[in-house]
């Protein structure tokens, strides 16, 4: 389970955990009129595990307590992006894989690899 206080590499690592979740679900929904049923349940479980996720480090982050224990790097760079990767999933979870998908996991795949790519440079 994920913590609160990460250092740079820490967040890097999250973040980086976060951006290969998203490249499979892309990979997976990439044509959804062609899925079969047990791709469209792996791709639902997929789904509804990330945002389960995201939503546990996002609430985390954003309590007072949070907002006290966590580490600057965390503070700037890695609860704003994975808050924003938060408001771009914007899809059910229990709706069938479709091009509405695709597009909102492509939107958090520039959100969470503009973090990564902005996290390289942090010691």
């Amino acid at each position: 389970m994920r913590t609160i206080g990460f250092n740079a590499q820490q967040c890097r690592d999250a973040v980086a955990s976060y951006l290969a979740e998203v490249e499979e679900l892309l990979k997976l929904v990439e044509e959804p009129q062609s899925m079969t049923p047990d791709q469209v349940s792996e791709s639902q479980g997929l789904l509804k595990n990330l945002k389960s996720c995201l939503k546990r480090d996002s609430d985390l982050r954003s309590t007072s307590e949070g907002d006290r224990k966590m580490s600057e790097v965390e503070r700037l760079h890695f609860a704003p992006a994975i808050h924003q990767a938060l408001v771009d999933f914007h899809i059910r979870t229990n709706s069938k894989p479709s091009r509405e998908w695709f597009s909102a996991l492509y939107n958090m795949r520039i959100t969470l690899g503009h973090a990564h790519a902005g996290l390289q440079n942090i010691p």
